[in-house]
C-alpha cells in the first residue's frame, strides 16, 4: 500500500510507524531507529530503492511490516490490506463475465475520527462543440450522364454525423459540376458530452461511451430516383491524421507519412482530405473536401456562437458557383440556351439543315409532276 494522498491514500487509523512501535513494544524489541534512506528493527536493517511515500519515515516502516517474518524468533507474516475481488454479470447473459470489481475490506477499531471515505462519484463528462466547415471539394467523381448536359457531371452534396448519433446533417448541392469541384460554405455543428479520462464520447441517453469520430459522405443528387453515393471519409477526433495542404490529390497521399494531433489538444484543423469510394481492387481516391474542424469547450462555444448551415451569428459567405446549373424547371429557355445551345450547337445546326434539305425535297417531289403535265398540255 503507497502511503500517500489520492484514492489510494493509508486508511488505517494508525500509521505504519505507530504499528510498528507498538509491535516492538509488545515483543519487547527496541524501538526502531531511522537513518536517512534505511531503518533498523532488532539489528536488522531495512530500505528502499525508491521513495514513493510524501513521508519517508512512513515508508521505511511500511518496508518492516511487510518484512516482520524476517525478525528473528518474534516475526511472523502479516495480514496484508485484504483487497476482495468479485466477478460482474450481466442478467441477460448469464455466465459471461462482464468484468471485475475489487474493493478494500477494512475492519477497524472505533474511533472517534475515522479517514475520510474514499469518492467514487462517476466522472461527470465535459460538454463539447465541434463545427465542421464544408469549404469545397474537388475531383469528385462524375456520376451523372446528364439528357440536358451532354457531359459527364455531378450533382455534389455532403452528409455528416457523429458516431453513435442519428442527427445526419446535410449541406445544400451544388448542380452539374462537370469537374468535380463544388462550393459550399457549410458548417455542421455537433454537440456532444466527452470523458477525457477515457477518451470517449457518452451518450447521454444510455450512458454508453463510443470513440469520437466525425464521418463524411459525398453524394450526387438525382431528381426522380435515389441519389448515388460516391464515397466516405472518417475523421477521429483523438488522432487526426494530417491534411493536405496542397493540391491535385492523388491516391499516393494514402501511402505518405503523416503526423498526427489530437484534436482535443490544439481544437483547429484545416486542409484536404480525400473521399474514398467503393473498389473491389484497391483504394480509390474518388475526391477530396476542402474541411476545417473547430472543437469548443460549451463556455467557448457560448462565448463565440456560430449558426447551423450559412445561418447567423457568424454567418459564412455565400458560395459563388457557375453560373451554368440546373434551370429546366424554373426558366425553359434559359435552360435551353444554357445546355442545347452551348453543348449541342453543331447537332442542332445540322439537323435544321437536314430538316431543310428533306422540306425541299418533298416540296419538289410533290411539285414536279404538277408542273411537267402543264408542260405536256401547254397549260
Amino acid at each position: 500500500m503507497i502511503f500517500r494522498k489520492g484514492y489510494d491514500a493509508w486508511r488505517d487509523v494508525y500509521k505504519p510507524s505507530e504499528i510498528l512501535y507498538w509491535l516492538c513494544l509488545s515483543n519487547n524489541i527496541p524501538a526502531p531507529r531511522y537513518t536517512p534512506g534505511n531503518i533498523m528493527v532488532a539489528n536488522k536493517t531495512f530500505g528502499t530503492e525508491k521513495s514513493k511515500m510524501e513521508d519517508r519515515k512512513e515508508e521505511l516502516a511500511l518496508t518492516v511490516l511487510h518484512n516482520w517474518h524476517k525478525i528473528p524468533f518474534v516475526g511472523a507474516k502479516l495480514l496484508q490490506e485484504h483487497i476482495e475481488t468479485r466477478s460482474l454479470y450481466n442478467p441477460s447473459l448469464y455466465n459471461v463475465e462482464q468484468g471485475k470489481l475489487e474493493m478494500w475490506v477494512d475492519i477497524l477499531p472505533f474511533r472517534s475520527k475515522l479517514p475520510p471515505p474514499v469518492d467514487i462519484t462517476p466522472r461527470a463528462p465535459e460538454k463539447y462543440e465541434l463545427r465542421a466547415i464544408v469549404w469545397g471539394t474537388k475531383n469528385v467523381k462524375l456520376v451523372d450522364e446528364g439528357l440536358m448536359v451532354g457531359k459527364r457531371h455531378t450533382d455534389i452534396f455532403v452528409k455528416g454525423w457523429l458516431k453513435g448519433r442519428t442527427d445526419i446533417q446535410k449541406t445544400d448541392t451544388h448542380y452539374a459540376s462537370l469537374t468535380g469541384e463544388g462550393f459550399f460554405n457549410w458548417r455542421f455543428i455537433f454537440n456532444f458530452s466527452y470523458d477525457k479520462e477515457e477518451e470517449m464520447i457518452v451518450l447521454e441517453e444510455t450512458n454508453n461511451k463510443i470513440p469520437p469520430i466525425i464521418y463524411l459522405q459525398v453524394w450526387d443528387r438525382d431528381r426522380f430516383v435515389s441519389n448515388d453515393y460516391i464515397g466516405s471519409l472518417s475523421i477521429d477526433l483523438r488522432n487526426v491524421q494530417s491534411p493536405s495542404r496542397n493540391i491535385p490529390y492523388t491516391s499516393k497521399f494514402m501511402h505518405l507519412p503523416k503526423w498526427q494531433v489530437n484534436l482535443f489538444r490544439i481544437n483547429n484543423v484545416r486542409g484536404w482530405w480525400p473521399f474514398i469510394g467503393p473498389s473491389r481492387t484497391k483504394v480509390e481516391t474518388v475526391g477530396m473536401v476542402d474541411l476545417e474542424l473547430h472543437l469548443l469547450t460549451a463556455e467557448g462555444a457560448e462565448r463565440n456562437p456560430a449558426g447551423l448551415g450559412r445561418n447567423e451569428p457568424n454567418r459564412l459567405p455565400e458560395p459563388v458557383r457557375p453560373i451554368v446549373k440546373y434551370t429546366l424547371w424554373i426558366v425553359p429557355f434559359r435552360a435551353i440556351k444554357n445546355y442545347l445551345w452551348m453543348y449541342h450547337k453543331k447537332k442542332i445546326l445540322m439537323g435544321l439543315l437536314t430538316l431543310l434539305l428533306v422540306l425541299f425535297g418533298l416540296i419538289a417531289f410533290y411539285s414536279i409532276p404538277t408542273f411537267t403535265v402543264k408542260k405536256m398540255l401547254h397549260a
